[in-house]
């Protein structure tokens, strides 16, 4: 049996590594439901991996709803819009959700009410088969699609990387896994929103032309395995199949998603797409679907809001830009004496510094614990060699020695030992029985790196600076040492002329002067001889 015998016929694998962490999926059986009209949204202008985009409205302006607030100045910039209509009220920094607590560029936009909403009309395309690929792929990146698995890659950027006859696409793998705890938005979307999904997969479909498509969904979600195997049918979407895969922790990371239904492991320095595979997480597919059928841009998604504090846990339809404060509030949040508001699941997401802050195109989930909920991390100790970690990291790295480089700041070795390879899965601190934060020292680590790769380029770039100010002085003095050079050659012949012009006025001058004088003695000796003749003269007539 072949590979793509294999793979229609759902033959699956197994990833190295991975961990089995309680479930808490409790929020999947309730319908999701809309959150409450926002007063005020927060808009990131970078909400994706890569830059942001350029800003191009102004405090005081009324944009509407879908309306364009940055363009793309660059590959990776992909825009922001306007969830709703409304008056922006601040373009500066604000708090935006980072385990730092840093603040960022960011549009604030007071929103109209809800029966002033105006919709600013963006272009779709209900006949996208008749649509030239380059065509769609730019609508894309106009609507602002970025990857909602968690990475937030630009959705355009990946798609093209396998619209090439050199690198086609033979496999789309569609990610509905779903593996971290109490995230349960893609499963609750698979139930209630399978046509939709199904629609985007055809229309990445018609863009890459792959020979198969995958829908990968883990077995502990029936309901959402049975809705999109009949949206399939139900859509005719040829060449295309639900597998499903065994709950094992992360099997939604990428390339263990592509081992696991191909038998294919994708090393960690090369792209899946060099492998003729690509992937795309199933919020991200409906995303697609409602760019290019309605012309509708990412400016809301589904959220996971759980944890023991919120007394209506579930699944909720909130806009980018909304206050977490906000949303918990609205989901009946009462906090402990210690709360604690973590964005993400527990095993990849971060605690929040503070929770005045807006959700992103990125959020899925938002988790609010009581108590021993999700226990505290408990006193670090020595570590104790037992290996755990290197069993469990679906990365085959050794997080111990890792983490040993990452402490002493060896950022050689670090990058050596697969610090980059290393996908911040958790797995490794989940199992460590020291209680050591590995996955913390390799996120302070990867920052540390980029810090110093900032450095070195701003280092590098006043290099180049200084180099070229040098050449640039250089050039301006030898300049100047010319002009010098021809002021001072044109002053000598300047004084050498008037030296010229004095020495022959002179000459001249002389030379009338002997004229004169010449002239003068010519004229004495005429008139001397006159007189002369003129007594001679007189002299005879007085004789006769």
């Amino acid at each position: 049996m072949n590979r793509w015998d294999r793979i229609r016929k759902g033959v699956i694998f197994s990833f190295k590594g991975g961990v089995y962490p309680e479930e808490h999926k409790s929020a999947h059986v309730f319908p999701s439901h809309e959150l409450p009209f926002p007063k005020k949204l927060v808009i990131p202008i970078k909400q994706h991996s890569g830059v942001g985009g350029e800003i191009i409205v102004s405090e005081g302006q009324h944009v509407g709803a879908f309306e364009p607030l940055t363009a793309s100045n660059s590959p990776m910039a992909i825009p922001v819009h306007a969830p709703l209509s409304g008056i922006i009220e601040k373009i500066g920094p604000s708090l935006v959700p980072h385990p730092s607590g840093l603040a960022e560029m960011c549009i604030t936009i007071a929103t109209d009410l809800p029966a002033m909403q105006v919709k600013y009309n963006n272009p779709n395309f209900p006949l996208y088969q008749m649509e030239n690929p380059a065509t769609l792929l730019d609508h894309i990146k106009n609507m602002g699609i970025a990857g909602l698995g968690g990475a937030g890659f630009p959705t355009d950027i990946k798609l093209r990387s396998s619209v090439n006859p050199n690198n086609p696409c033979e496999l789309l793998l569609i990610n509905g896994a779903e593996c971290e705890p109490y995230i349960t938005c893609d499963d609750r979307l698979m139930c209630e929103r399978a046509i939709e999904i199904v629609r985007g997969i055809k229309i990445i479909q018609h863009i890459l032309r792959p020979k198969f498509t995958v829908i990968a969904i883990e077995e502990n979600k029936p309901q959402a395995i049975m809705a999109i195997s009949a949206a399939l049918n139900e859509e005719h979407c040829e060449k295309a199949r639900v597998t499903s895969i065994p709950v094992k922790y992360p099997s939604g990371a990428a390339r263990n998603l592509i081992k696991i239904i191909t038998g294919i492991e994708v090393p960690y320095q090369a792209r899946s797409s060099a492998y003729g595979v690509v992937v795309q997480n199933v919020t991200t597919v409906f995303a697609v679907g409602r760019a290019v059928l309605l012309g509708e841009p990412l400016v809301k998604r589904m959220v996971t809001i759980s944890g023991d504090s919120i007394r209506n846990i579930g699944n909720y339809w909130a806009y980018i830009g909304t206050n977490v404060r906000d949303i918990l509030n609205a989901c009946g949040f009462t906090p402990d004496e210690n709360p604690r508001v973590i964005i993400g699941g527990p095993m990849m997401g971060y605690t929040l510094p503070n929770a005045n802050v807006p959700i992103v195109k990125t959020t899925n989930c938002i988790i609010a614990p009581r108590g021993q909920e999700l226990k505290r991390l408990k006193p670090q100790v020595d570590c104790i060699n037992c290996g755990r970690c290197a069993k469990v990291c679906p990365a085959r790295l050794i997080p111990y020695e890792l983490h040993d480089y990452c402490i002493t700041e060896e950022h050689n070795l670090a990058l050596k030992c697969g610090l980059k390879s290393c996908i911040e899965c958790g797995c490794c601190s989940f199992v460590c029985p020291s209680a050591i934060r590995l996955v913390e020292s390799f996120r302070e680590e990867k920052a540390k790196i980029k810090a110093v790769k900032r450095k070195e380029e701003k280092l590098k770039i006043a290099k180049e600076r200084y180099a070229a100010k040098r050449i640039r002085v250089q050039e301006e003095e030898r300049l100047r040492a010319e002009r010098k050079a021809q002021a001072l050659a044109k002053a000598k012949a300047l004084a050498e002329l008037k030296k010229s012009q004095k020495d022959n006025t002179q000459e001249d001058a002389t030379r009338a002067l002997k004229g004169a004088e010449k002239d003068a003695a010519i004229a004495k000796a005429r008139a001397d001889a006159q007189a002369k003749a003129n007594t001679s003269s007189k002299t005879n007539g007085d004789t006769k």
